[in-house]
């Protein structure tokens, strides 16, 4: 009997992403992670890491391609993380407690 290979927990199809319009900083990443597995990113300075963690956080969007979590569609152009309220203008300040 074969066994039926699960999803991908997260997915990365021919992922790319450039701030500039111009130059890739990742460039056409395919990449599959299944449950229980570990990944490291490893690479010098400026390869792309923090931006692959920032794509897959939606705090970044790709240029092109397509990043899967459990199936379902992350990147869109309108994603990202909801700002957090401003505390100057929002939330009471803070009363000293220090007396003198």
């Amino acid at each position: 009997m074969q066994m039926q290979e699960s999803p991908a927990l997260v997915s990365f199809r021919n992922v790319q992403k450039s701030y500039d319009g111009e130059t890739l900083i990742v460039k056409d990443l395919n990449l599959d992670v299944y449950r229980g597995e570990f990944l490291t990113l490893l690479g010098p300075s400026v390869s792309g890491k923090t931006t692959c963690l920032m794509l897959l956080a939606e705090f970044e969007s790709p240029t092109a391609g397509q990043i899967l979590m459990d199936g379902q569609l992350l990147n869109t152009k309108t994603c990202g993380a909801t700002p957090l309220p401003n505390p100057s203008k929002s939330w009471p300040r803070a009363q000293s407690t220090n007396a003198r």
